[in-house]
């Protein structure tokens, strides 16, 4: 939930529950090894929350529940016009400041696996959170398609060729454990060797 933004990178910021599983909390820093999990279990179709000061002008989307970390999103009016490219911005929602019109919007999305999905009917509803039909990968909903290759690079956010392990910090507050991690070079591809926790 990025409760930790001046952590270093590497770090994973964990609730007390969270790291009362891999150590006592007395403990408070400790050393640990992640990696990201390929094609997790989703718990069900994509859903999509416009953000609040979205309009026909500016459009911002928070895509979720799409399991693997996302490569591109893409946006055009339904049956309308060319895609539209989105930027991931750092508080993960995906922007494209010019806007994509009035909607509703196919919304195109692709995750660094390389499964594709475009879920359509997508509202101009900001703060609401719309459930979609379609799932990244897996069963129910429609199938995703695998891309012969990207359609463009990566977002410049979160960055997948970061170095790793991290150097550690100090906690970032008294009693507030901070799992010190160091990302295994497999992860690399898919994910950034930063993640905060809430």
């Amino acid at each position: 939930m990025d409760q930790c933004p001046e952590c270093a990178d590497g770090h994973l910021d964990l609730s007390r529950e969270a790291f009362a599983r891999i150590a006592n909390p007395a403990e408070g820093v400790v050393r640990v090894s992640y990696r990201a999990v390929v094609d997790p279990p989703l718990t069900g179709p994509l859903t999509f929350r416009m953000k609040e000061g979205s309009s026909r002008w500016w459009f911002a989307v928070l895509v979720a529940g799409h399991g693997n970390p996302l490569r591109a999103v893409e946006v055009r009016p339904v049956g309308a016009g060319g895609w539209r490219s989105a930027a991931r911005e750092d508080y993960n929602y995906w922007l494209v400041p010019s806007g994509a019109g009035p909607g509703p919007y196919e919304i195109r999305v692709t995750d660094t696996r390389g499964h594709r999905v475009t879920a359509t009917g997508v509202r101009m509803a900001p703060g609401q959170v719309q459930r979609g039909t379609v799932r990244m990968y897996g069963r129910g909903g429609a199938a995703a398609t695998r891309p012969p290759s990207p359609t463009r690079p990566p977002s410049a956010r979160p960055d997948p060729t970061a170095t790793a392990p991290a150097t550690p910090s100090a906690m970032r507050s008294p009693g507030r454990p901070v799992a010190e991690a160091a990302v295994e070079p497999s992860a690399l591809a898919s994910t950034s060797p930063r993640a905060c926790g809430g």
